[in-house]
């Protein structure tokens, strides 16, 4: 199984990158929407959920493999700090607004797998104000910061 991320919408010029992810065994990889930018290298342009240290914005080197473009290398990070936050059980929809308001006044880009996962990336001048209102607002936890 692999998992996709749709922030970005396909365009003429924007092309699917793979990433391998290893020892999961229900999960092989994530796709995520890409632009060339020149010899063999793609900027990402999607907030990846389980690529763990890949961000919207990095460039990535790639390599076709069976007609996929495989993520080699990143060779140019974003300035911007990725979180996935799990989604407390029983949030309605109204703290649902709201915690996508917060993260959106954030500058963050946010991504929501629609299980209770969210993915976002903030610049990192606001880390610190994401993680502390990821600890006080008690419907998100902390799975993964990158």
């Amino acid at each position: 199984m692999t998992t996709e991320t749709e922030e970005a919408r396909p365009g003429p010029d924007l092309v699917k990158v793979h990433v391998t992810l290893g020892g999961s065994e229900k999960v092989a990889g994530e796709s995520l929407w890409a632009e060339a930018v020149g010899g063999g290298s793609y900027r990402i342009l999607n907030v990846p959920f389980l690529s763990p240290d890949l961000h919207y914005g990095d460039v990535v080197r790639c390599r076709r493999r069976q007609g996929i473009l495989e993520v080699l290398d990143v060779v140019e990070e974003a300035p911007e700090d990725r979180y996935v936050f799990a989604v407390r059980a029983g949030v309605g929809p109204d703290r649902w607004r709201a915690l996508l308001d917060t993260l959106s006044g954030l500058g963050a880009r946010v991504e929501s797998s629609g299980d209770g996962l969210i993915a976002a990336q903030v610049p990192r001048l606001r880390s610190e104000l994401l993680e502390a209102y990821a600890e006080t607002s008690g419907i998100v936890d902390v799975v993964h910061v990158a």
